[in-house]
């Protein structure tokens, strides 16, 4: 009897695992790309030039794409290299190679190019001003990459942890540091007039003044996150959550009180 329990066992199991091997043979054709069919071609779409900067990245997603100031293209490779282009013919204005890797960037602001290195570190450079173009500005330690922005004065990160990090543009020393979101999933911060700006995990909108962190607004965007960086344009700011929502705002200037002198240009 007892051999025919561990026959009648044996056989179950060769048969749980032949099922096994079935759903995970499903479940990889589940994962499989959808293969590509023939397509009748309606527009005449040519490339108009194509460079390559360096190495790609094998198996691996990581945030580089180019971005631009208007004038310039900005890209840079995982091997280190950074470059600017000519947006019209892909001639290489300038080109810098680092020896460390890079994992994100490059952002670009007030002449300014930023990317982001595998380790946490920022790397900035000059982005054109003719002979000084592609010049190294400065390199700082900040724990990860998440992307950058910037003002007249300052560049602007977080954190992994979520902290807020504002650097002087010109040398990459720390103006400071905001530790309120902590664990929040803050967005890229993005200057706004005098504030800077970011989104967080349950859709709130954080607002601290530009010059020295202090928190000086906030307010619920929407009932879900705010997951990717608020957009500027004119005097308002937009804002995109989770929940589908779109929104934009405006700071409201403080009014004059009523019993304050108005000021000519005759009286000054």
């Amino acid at each position: 009897m007892r051999i025919a329990v561990r026959t009648v066992s044996l056989v179950a199991a060769t048969i749980l695992l032949s099922a096994c091997g079935m759903f995970d043979k499903d479940e990889d054709k589940e994962l499989e790309p959808t293969e590509l069919v023939d397509i009748e071609t309606k527009i005449d779409v040519r490339r108009v030039w194509s460079t390559n900067i360096g190495r790609g990245a094998e198996f691996l997603r990581v945030a580089l794409q180019p971005a631009g100031d208007g004038t310039r293209i900005y890209a840079a490779s995982r091997d280190g290299n950074v470059v600017a282009l000519d947006p019209e013919s892909g001639k290489t204005i300038w080109r810098t190679e680092l020896d460390i890797e890079l994992s994100a960037g490059p952002g670009v602001g007030e002449n300014i190019v930023v990317v982001g290195a595998a380790d946490g570190d920022l790397v900035a450079f000059q982005a054109d001003t003719g002979v000084e173009s592609g010049q190294l500005l400065w390199a700082r330690e900040v724990s990860t990459y998440e992307g950058v922005s910037a003002d007249w004065n300052n560049l602007y990160t977080v954190d992994e942890e979520g902290v807020v990090i504002a650097m002087t543009r010109r040398t990459g020393d720390e103006s400071w540091r905001q530790s309120s979101l902590i664990r929040r999933e803050p967005t890229v911060p993005v200057p706004f007039q005098t504030t800077v700006v970011v989104g967080d995990l349950e859709g709130y909108l954080h607002f601290f003044n530009n010059f020295d962190g202090d928190p000086v607004a906030r307010l619920r965007a929407g009932n879900k996150a705010v997951s990717v960086e608020p957009v500027v344009y004119g005097d308002q700011l937009f804002v995109q959550g989770d929940d589908g929502s779109v929104s934009a705002y405006r700071i409201r200037q403080a009014e004059r009180p009523g019993n304050a002198p108005e000021i000519s240009d005759d009286d000054a």
